[in-house]
């Protein structure tokens, strides 16, 4: 794997760190359209390594994303 991508990885899932919860966010709104296949490709890569995807949702198409509020416990 390209060292480029490595690091293009690491930079959307540090975002995706910080995003905050109930908010949606815009594929193309955040990311160059030559980049928006590896942003995607990222942020699954993202979801399936957490439990609970992290958190991080898809709507059908791809097109949209949002984090949602982990249950609280106890």
């Amino acid at each position: 794997m390209k060292t480029d991508l490595l690091e293009y990885k690491r930079d959307v899932w540090q975002f995706l760190e910080k995003i905050e919860p109930g908010k949606n966010y815009t594929v193309v709104n955040l990311c160059k359209p030559e980049n928006q296949d590896d942003f995607i490709e990222a942020i699954k890569e993202y979801m399936e390594s957490l439990p609970w995807q992290g958190y991080v949702t898809f709507n059908h198409d791809y097109s949209k994303f949002y984090r949602m509020y982990p249950p609280v416990i106890g």
